[in-house]
């Protein structure tokens, strides 16, 4: 979708009225110098927020964190960070926002190289004492305990983890429902070690959150090795932070973070922002490793300088902030742009992958760089060795791809004004206006519509991901999955094939992976609920395949054989309608309808039907007393 056109068609035109109001509007907060110095002279603070203002006004953005770190005269940095917010149309909105001048901002998969340099400094640290260990060392001989020999981890190398080659299928699900309550990061690495795999290992670039994860255990084992006491990785990062220069009130963690402390997040709908629910960022525990930081964009500055000045004045060493910028994944060359500037054609190319790092090349000069989204949150660092220029970017929503897109664009122009190029004119934030299709209808010819659920009630249960429960609810059929997921099973279609497939429409606090326009529109994140039918009176379901848990490798669940004495089920039609696409929702509030029906079994109803006679025949007899 157009980010200047919502579900109905509009043109540009309102965009361009509405930003220039956001404009007279939009709020900041800006900490060190107004005035920037040698390179930032060439990009002042007021175009800077002319540009900022024109991003997040055209693409309904609620706020964001810029960062900018460039080198001075005097050898030294020059650290520039500024947090915009648009206004709220009302105060319940305003509420829901951090009031804090200095916000946080939940940063994603940025944590990933901050779990590599800690890593790296960990193994020189232990090197120091007498140790051997490096980045090619076999995971199963940092964490023998864990009898990862005969598993698909047998051959992996903490390099091969932070790199993103082990080989294994993502398994993004948990990052969406939650990992089970309880769960342990020794959990997590014993369900890495049994994913399928889709490539030998350490041979392709499969980027996989899940197994990233294992950093955190990782670092935790050679935190023991080195304090002779165990550390949670929280810790041990927090400590990489602070030598860095960051302090401990500037940045913390998604699932312990104050609500007050952190910017919430929207996500939009329909074109308008709705706030998320703050239990959303439990999501990410106990896989904090691969995605859990927030931080301030002065605390993000402060970092920057740190990596930019390759760990000088601290313990950590120049290899160690160094090293995870070499290629370790060789990919083909992919061009992410390439667009005729006043001073020729630009080409933007991403080379491969290092240690939490993605390697890039833009106009000649090599960078790294790596995107971040928590939900709403989508986050991007950008690092110029050469030229000692980083800069980072933090959206709190409305999540959605064009955002992405913009944010990588703004970097750029802002590298090309610091150096002295010729950028993209300043219109190239907003993009040029485009008419929302008009939904079409999807035709079901050959499937026969689904009328009996009652087959597909109980338990499923897979090896590797755990339980999911089927089960009545509101006299709706709901999928449980993880700790958080609910979802209402809709639109249950027949195949000749002895499968059914049901739409996943979830609800509670995860209502926005069906309902949001960043998820809705995603077509990686696969909704569906497909069971596998026995042949029998009952239709009863035997399988249960989940694609939202890994679109590479959908994992199966086996149906647990029911307990006998299951009664029959009142289920709200929706369940067993064709495909309406943008239905209103029936039945929402909980309330029966008319056209609800008693869906059951052939063979269960000869069961009832004796017991619906006696009790009608007493209700008769009770009337005649």
């Amino acid at each position: 979708m157009s980010p200047c056109v919502t579900s109905r068609v509009k043109f540009c035109i309102h965009c361009e009225l509405s930003r220039f109001f956001i404009i007279l509007l939009l709020t900041s907060v800006m900490s060190e110098t107004v005035k920037l110095e040698n390179q930032l002279d060439r990009l002042t603070a007021g175009e800077l927020d002319r540009v900022a203002h024109r991003a997040m006004s055209c693409h309904n953005i609620p706020s964001l964190g810029l960062s900018i770190v460039v080198p001075s005269s005097s050898n030294g940095a020059v650290k520039f960070w500024k947090t915009y917010r648009a206004p709220f149309f009302d105060a319940e909105r305003m509420a829901e926002n951090s009031t804090r001048s200095d916000p946080m901002f939940c940063i994603g998969s940025l944590t990933k190289h901050i779990s590599a340099t800690l890593i790296l400094h960990q193994l020189e640290q232990l090197q120091w004492k007498g140790y051997t260990y490096t980045v090619g060392t076999l995971v199963t001989d940092i964490i023998p305990a864990l009898g990862l020999e005969y598993s698909q981890l047998a051959n992996a190398t903490i390099e091969d983890i932070l790199s993103h080659r082990t080989g294994l299928a993502e398994f993004f699900g948990p990052f969406l429902v939650g990992y089970p309550t309880g769960s342990s990061r020794l959990d997590l690495a014993k369900i890495a070690a049994r994913l399928p795999r889709i490539h030998p290992s350490g041979t392709s670039y499969v980027y996989n959150n899940h197994v990233f994860s294992l950093s955190g255990l990782i670092a935790e084992t050679l935190g023991e090795l080195l304090y002779g006491k165990p550390k949670r990785w929280e810790e041990l990062a927090s400590d990489l932070l602070q030598e860095a220069g960051v302090s401990t009130g500037d940045f913390s963690f998604a699932d312990t973070v104050e609500d007050a402390r952190v910017e919430k997040g929207f996500l939009s709908v329909d074109g308008k922002l709705r706030a998320m629910d703050p239990e959303v960022r439990q999501l990410i525990a106990p896989a904090g490793a691969a995605g859990s930081l927030c931080i301030t964009p002065q605390a993000m500055a402060r970092w920057m300088s740190f990596l930019l000045r390759r760990g000088e004045d601290s313990s950590v060493s120049r290899e160690t902030i160094v090293n995870p910028w070499t290629t370790r994944n060789i990919n083909p060359s992919t061009i992410l742009s390439s667009v005729e500037f006043p001073d020729g054609p630009v080409v933007n190319a991403r080379c491969g992958y290092g240690l939490g790092w993605g390697c890039y090349s833009y106009r000649g000069h090599k960078y790294v760089a790596h995107g971040g989204g928590f939900y709403a949150f989508i986050s991007k660092l950008l690092v110029f060795p050469d030229q000692n220029i980083s800069i980072f970017t933090s959206t709190s929503g409305p999540g959605t791809s064009d955002v992405a897109i913009t944010m990588r664009k703004l970097h750029l122009y802002i590298f090309d004004r610091l150096m002295g190029y010729s950028p993209q004119p300043l219109d190239f934030v907003c993009p040029p206006p485009l008419l929302t299709p008009a939904p079409t209808s999807k035709t079901l010819d050959n499937f026969v519509p689904l009328r009996i659920l009652e087959g597909f009630l109980g338990e499923y249960q897979h090896g590797v991901f755990g339980t999911i429960k089927v089960i009545v609810k509101n006299k709706e059929v709901r999928l449980l999955a993880g700790r958080f997921g609910e979802a209402i099973l809709v639109n249950c279609v027949s195949h000749p094939d002895n499968t059914a497939v049901c739409q996943l429409e979830f609800t509670g606090i995860l209502w926005w992976i069906s309902g949001s326009d960043a998820f809705k529109n995603d077509k990686q994140t696969n909704r569906t609920a497909i069971f596998r039918l026995v042949h029998n009176a009952e239709q009863e379901a035997r399988t249960l395949t989940l694609p939202l848990y890994s679109s590479a490798a959908p994992p199966l669940f086996t149906r647990k054989p029911r307990a006998n004495g299951i009664t029959s089920l009142q289920i709200t039609e929706r369940a067993t309608e064709t495909i309406k696409p943008n239905s209103a929702d029936k039945n929402r509030s909980g309330n029966v309808s008319l056209m609800t029906i008693l869906i059951i079994s052939p063979s269960c109803q000869l069961k009832i039907l004796p017991v619906f006679l006696i009790l009608s025949m007493a209700v008769l007899m009770i009337g005649l007393a």
